[in-house]
């Protein structure tokens, strides 16, 4: 796993602007899904689902009264008033905090996460909406990785990068902050999924890198509004949509349980590409762990890739 183990890959670079203000105004149908997900009783899923069906005709219809008729166990009119004040303090936040909010009815949402099954209705964007449907790969992995970890995942982004790829991860310390760090280091693009909402940082010492990201063309992403704090379980649920946005996913060290398990399981399920970094014995040390790849390989067919030869056929 070093640079020189191949021929340099393609020379294609992504050349940022500077730092520019990319808020963009929420569509009606975007206010009128937010104002939905307020309701009691109203299922993310099942409302993705239902804006899916009527996707070709959602912008230019009241989507709201359709989703009562087609959803009449919901009780609107004692909620409504309490749902529409909530979702324009969220609106308002968004508008002080210059965060975006795109509906999987508008035409700026990632159209690849929009494939899959559990889509969150809606997303916030700090950032740079304009470019979602771009390649892109994501670059993970299980927390205190290895010294010969992060250098791999140095390097790995550095070729996607190259590749005219963009970098997707988690912003968590170890692997996802060499990936973020190292895209932007080849003046590539990266984009950020959070497990919460977008006025914070976790980890907090990632703040400046969270803000290099934005001010150099990238993205900060999360399915959650301001204010929304970092419960453990959604770090797991983030996965999805760091796997949802991707063509393929790269694992790039891991135990035999967490994080990074969680996430291949969801891009099997979506039918992403699965890559493991995979090392041979002779080129890492005890600290370095193989077990999750070997059982991504033996149980989920994942594809090995043991230096950046490899990687340039991904």
């Amino acid at each position: 796993w070093e640079d020189g183990e191949c021929p340099h890959p393609s020379e294609v670079r992504r050349t940022l602007g500077p730092s520019m203000n990319d808020w963009i105004e929420p569509s009606l149908v975007t206010i009128s899904i937010l104002k939905l997900l307020q309701l009691p009783g109203v299922e993310p899923v099942k409302l993705s689902t239902f804006i899916r069906s009527i996707r070709d005709k959602a912008r230019n219809c009241d989507i709201m009264e359709i989703f009562f008729r087609h959803n009449s166990q919901v009780k609107a009119s004692r909620y409504i008033r309490k749902a529409s004040k909530d979702a324009e303090r969220i609106l308002e936040e968004c508008r002080i905090q210059q965060i975006s909010i795109i509906s999987l009815a508008d035409a700026a949402y990632p159209r690849e996460l929009g494939e899959i099954s559990d889509a969150p209705p809606v997303l916030y964007v700090r950032g740079r909406c304009s470019d979602f449907n771009e390649k892109t790969i994501t670059v993970v992995e299980t927390s205190q990785a290895s010294p010969r970890g992060i250098s791999m995942a140095r390097l790995i982004a550095k070729t996607i990068v190259q590749g005219g790829f963009t970098v997707v991860s988690g912003l968590a310390l170890g692997i996802d902050t060499a990936a973020h760090q190292s895209a932007l280091d080849e003046n590539g693009r990266t984009i950020a999924v959070l497990a919460h909402g977008l006025d914070t940082v976790a980890p907090s010492s990632n703040r400046h890198l969270a803000d290099q990201i934005v001010q150099r063309g990238g993205v900060l992403l999360s399915e959650h509004p301001p204010g929304f704090p970092p419960y453990p379980a959604e770090f797991v649920r983030r996965n999805r949509m760091q796997s949802g946005l991707s063509l393929g996913s790269i694992i790039v060290e891991s135990g035999r349980e967490g994080g990074a398990i969680h996430h291949a399981r969801f891009a099997v399920s979506q039918k992403r590409k699965l890559y493991v970094g995979f090392p041979t014995r002779k080129e890492v040390n005890e600290t370095f762990r193989r077990e999750g790849a070997e059982y991504l390989i033996a149980e989920h067919h994942a594809i090995p890739l043991r230096n950046t030869g490899d990687l340039k056929k991904v």
